[in-house]
């Protein structure tokens, strides 16, 4: 072989590598964002196994899922979530919530306009949509509650049992034994606890089995977040401070966040005068270091709020604010990376999912 064809070879390998290394960098906190499925406003996103994707929005059409096998390739058409036997005219019904249950189930939290129509206030409840994964479709749809309720959250457990979390001046749980076919009598979470009642809740299990919500307080009007914690067996509750940033104000801010678990605990995010904050809580729902971190996002008035994170463990944090979704990518330390940006949308909700190559997607 001639020098010539050494030292092109040499360049060529050289080049090669150079670019693969690049193209693994582009990869790490790399975020890509993509419209959601027929125009519909996403809400929220869940990921199963292997490629499985749900996307969650409301549309002319009323709430409807999207299911992908392909980590949001492609996506099938859209899956009502409401059976026509429910639908009155005028009445609207709205995603909330979703958790991939057991047994081949999706559930979906859902909410209505019920009280702006005055129709009969068993009906001005919580919800919940039963999708068949295999099919494809509604098995069905059951009013939760019966009863003047908000703030609706969904959580489940390995067991397969499913806590339905909703406010009525109080907090309340009910929790389903038979992976969501029936829901036991409501249970209030704590009489010590006194929540915004125009916020909401987001909850998760704990390894230990028992409930985490997080809430806001409303207490002399001192709008501070907590973790409120429910040993299901006993019933018996507790609360710890996650927010460091006071908050006073003299009505509700009208507030939404994300609580989410991980290999090592778990990740909130909620806006404390409508800037965004992050933190990292362990098992028992204590602050890790560095504690609560204030991001550069701003989030909206009853605007959803969205984390995700990938192997590296690098923590994605979205906000809507202003028909926009925004976003930043922190590292394992909880510093920010050069990742941010936004793109506009229509809907208030964030939706997210990590593709077959780790990238954060962000629908819109």
């Amino acid at each position: 072989m001639s020098r010539f064809k050494v030292f092109f070879a040499y360049l060529l390998f050289a080049s090669l590598v150079v670019c693969q290394s690049a193209a693994v960098q582009a990869f790490e906190g790399a975020v890509r964002t993509m419209p959601c499925p027929e125009g519909a406003k996403p809400v929220r996103a869940l990921q199963g196994t292997g490629g499985e994707v749900y996307v969650l929005a409301d549309s002319d059409n009323g709430p409807v899922c999207f299911h992908s096998a392909n980590y949001g390739v492609s996506f099938s058409n859209p899956i009502r979530l409401v059976d026509e036997a429910s639908l009155q005219p005028g009445l609207e019904f709205h995603v909330w919530d979703a958790a991939i249950g057991h047994s081949g189930k999706l559930l979906v939290a859902l909410g209505t306009n019920a009280w702006k129509l005055k129709l009969p206030k068993d009906q001005w409840g919580y919800f919940l949509a039963t999708v068949d994964r295999e099919k494809l479709q509604l098995l069905s749809l059951q009013n939760i509650n019966h009863r003047p309720s908000e703030g609706f959250s969904l959580a489940v457990n390995q067991a397969g049992d499913v806590a339905a979390c909703w406010l009525a001046d109080k907090l309340y749980v009910q929790v389903s034994r038979d992976k969501g076919l029936s829901f036991g009598e409501p249970i209030e979470i704590g009489p010590s606890i006194n929540p915004c009642n125009c916020c909401t809740t987001i909850c998760a299990f704990l390894p230990t089995g028992n409930l985490a919500i997080l809430y806001r307080e409303e207490t002399n009007n001192k709008r501070d977040m907590y973790l409120a914690e429910l040993d299901l067996q006993t019933s018996k509750a507790s609360k710890k401070a996650v927010s460091k940033t006071p908050w006073v104000l003299d009505t509700c801010p009208m507030t939404y966040y994300s609580l989410v678990s991980t290999s090592s605990g778990m990740t909130a995010a909620w806006p404390t005068q409508r800037t965004v904050y992050l933190a990292k809580l362990d098992n028992d729902g204590r602050l890790q270091s560095p504690g609560e971190v204030q991001t550069i996002g701003l989030a909206g008035m009853r605007t959803g709020l969205l984390t995700l994170q990938n192997s590296k463990d690098e923590t994605l944090v979205v906000w809507n604010s202003d028909n926009q979704i925004g976003w930043q990518v922190v590292d394992k330390s909880m510093q920010p990376t050069s990742s941010t940006g936004s793109v506009q949308t229509t809907g208030k909700g964030v939706a997210g999912f990590l593709d077959a190559d780790g990238v954060f997607v962000l629908l819109y």
